[in-house]
């Protein structure tokens, strides 16, 4: 049986949730307001301190909150450069990065998840029965 927070807090009958947002904050917002402006635009740029108090300022209970990734270049949207001079050579060049980061990371961390290059930020909550 595993130990995760999930299994655990069904054992309590409470209610769970996850949420999960691009982090518009670090390396990833500001190559996408480069990119494709329109995109970063439809966002609203949070630190994971903000979410995790969205969270409780709608009566959950956060069990945890972090960066997700050390590194993930491939969410960047580019798709308003395709056809265009350099999709190819971007596209490419973030996914290679990215894996190479992994790899190194998973072997020597070096960045772990941080607010300056990582893509995501999760935040696990709930809310206890009534």
């Amino acid at each position: 049986m595993s130990s995760s927070p999930l299994v655990s807090l069904n054992t309590f009958r409470t209610r769970s949730d996850a949420s999960s947002i691009p982090n518009m904050v670090g390396l990833n917002g500001s190559l996408q307001k480069l990119f494709d402006p329109t995109v970063f635009e439809i966002h609203m740029s949070l630190k994971k301190e903000a979410l995790a108090e969205a969270h409780r300022h709608n009566g959950l209970e956060v069990i945890s909150c972090s960066y997700f990734l050390p590194l993930n270049l491939s969410v960047i949207n580019v798709e308003a450069m395709k056809g265009k001079f350099g999709y190819v050579i971007i596209t490419r060049t973030s996914s290679w990065l990215s894996k190479l980061t992994w790899l190194v990371d998973g072997a020597v961390p070096l960045l772990g998840p941080n607010r300056r290059t990582s893509p995501y930020i999760h935040c696990l909550s709930r809310k206890p029965c009534a």
